[in-house]
């Protein structure tokens, strides 16, 4: 008797499961159950092996398909949802800080007319510079003059940019006006002493290295002409008189000079 009532018990359970619903989710797996309730984000369901239990919920992004008892079906599309691209603005250091002021020394400076300090103003894509080129510290003014030791030299000047700032600094491009005088002593049968009075104009351009720290390496080329303004001379008659009054020279000669230079200049930007 326990038999029969084993087989129609599993019958019963056969014939239940043929006539449940059937979800099938997107993983393969398929669930006999009762849909409950179906809801547009959700579809809810009692699990055939227990209708009187707890209602369970699946999410429709979850599920691919319900099959009812009927033989009905609902197919659910999958939807991509596509990640989220967060494009980030170029964190540039000057968008950070637009402007700033700086001081800075050029030691490439003794190689040519002297060395340059200077302080530069920077105000988003626009730079000024002001710089001071210090007497008898300049390789080139020296080597023009047969007695260094009684060679000075002094010039003053400033220079309008366009600057292009990056990530790790900026590119830029500009001018550099320069005035300055300088006196030289040579020898030839008796000693000799010049002075000028000088004014150049130069293109210059190059890239700026700027870091989170406040320090700039600043390098660059810079070309262009300096035009003697004003030459005065005067020598010894005899080695042992005294010198004779200075004497304005109408023509210089040459009374210009090409002048090309770099600039490998290190400051800081407060």
């Amino acid at each position: 008797m326990r038999k029969v009532y084993s087989i129609i018990a599993g019958l019963t359970m056969c014939v239940s499961a043929f006539a449940s619903d059937v979800i099938t989710l997107h993983s393969g797996e398929e669930i006999q159950a009762k849909v409950v309730e179906v809801s547009a984000d959700e579809v809810k369901y009692k699990k055939v092996s227990n209708l009187e239990g707890p209602t369970f919920v699946a999410k429709k992004s979850e599920v691919f398909m319900v099959k009812y008892e009927n033989g009905e079906k609902e197919v659910y599309r999958q939807e991509t949802v596509a990640p989220t691209q967060t494009v980030e603005k170029a964190n540039f250091w000057s968008d950070e800080k637009p402007s700033g002021f700086g001081v800075y020394v050029d030691p490439m400076g003794f190689a040519f007319c002297g060395l340059q300090i200077g302080a530069e103003f920077r105000y988003k894509k626009f730079l000024l510079d002001a710089h001071i080129r210090l007497p008898k510290t300049g390789a080139v003014m020296k080597a023009v003059c047969d007695n260094p030791d009684e060679m000075s030299a002094f010039g003053f000047g400033f220079g309008p940019r366009a600057f292009f700032p990056n990530r790790v600094g900026g590119w830029y491009v500009g001018c550099n006006l320069e005035v300055g005088n300088h006196e030289m002593t040579w020898w030839d049968s008796s000693p000799n002493m010049e002075k000028d009075k000088y004014m150049g104009g130069m293109v210059a351009g190059g890239f700026k290295f700027h870091f989170k720290n406040g320090l700039f390496l600043n390098t660059a080329l810079q070309m262009g002409t300096i035009f003697i303004t004003d030459c005065q001379k005067r020598n010894y008659s005899n080695y042992y008189d005294l010198w004779n009054d200075w004497y304005e020279v109408p023509e210089p000669s040459p009374a210009a000079y090409f002048m090309g230079m770099a600039v490998v200049a290190l400051g800081y930007e407060f």
